[in-house]
């Protein structure tokens, strides 16, 4: 499934120059979706703006989101799910 995580990882070993072996395994690790990064802002307020009380609920939950991927994580699902419908003509794109 892609996330981005490939710029994920090249943008964390930019942004720190004097990173340690410690700070490599645990950037290693990160479950942050950086395809959240780029558009939870702008998809939380296209919800609120146009969609119906479901949708702004999802915002409500999304708003909130760590944007991690972590068994807890009821944004996660909702960007996954959200993902899946609206890229899903991109046949292998997700996964």
């Amino acid at each position: 499934m892609f996330w981005a995580r490939a710029q994920r990882s090249a943008r964390m070993l930019a942004d720190d120059d004097q990173i340690t072996f410690d700070e490599l395994i645990e950037y290693k690790h990160s479950t942050r979706i950086e395809l959240a990064d780029l558009i939870l802002d702008d998809l939380v307020l296209a919800a609120r703006q146009h969609g119906g009380s479901l949708a702004r609920r999802a915002a409500d939950a999304l708003e909130v989101w760590d944007r991690a991927v972590d068994a807890e994580s009821r944004g996660a699902v909702l960007f996954i799910q959200w993902g899946r419908e609206v890229f899903a003509d991109l046949q292998g794109f997700w996964g």
